[in-house]
């Protein structure tokens, strides 16, 4: 819940259950962040967790750099070994990242400048 990230003042229960969910948070975006996997799959799936961190970096944007910084090389993604023409899974990948792109720029626009 928003409750577990905002700063706002709760009863002690909210706080303690907050202090316990931050750290977590922290350590999967980063985890996600640092993940480089070398399949195009596994590379569609990533983009999916890093757009999915969005709602983590509206509040914690730590890792949101780097986090973006994935993502703009994704849409450079070839297939390995490289092809003449990018193969269908590489152009969902690519299409995959500028949605999330998109999606990511919409909920932290004032990060991203």
């Amino acid at each position: 819940p928003s409750w577990a990230m905002d700063n706002g003042s709760y009863d002690e229960k909210r706080n303690k259950v907050r202090a316990t969910i931050r750290p977590l948070l922290a350590e999967i975006a980063s985890m996600i962040v640092n993940w480089n996997p070398n399949d195009v799959w596994l590379k569609f799936r990533r983009t999916t967790l890093l757009e999915a961190l969005k709602h983590y970096w509206k509040y914690e944007a730590t890792t949101l750099p780097s986090g973006v910084d994935s993502l703009l090389v994704y849409l450079n993604a070839t297939d390995n070994p490289p092809k003449e023409t990018p193969s269908m899974d590489v152009v969902g990948l690519r299409k995959k990242v500028g949605v999330s792109l998109v999606a990511v720029s919409k909920i932290v626009p004032d990060l991203l400048v």
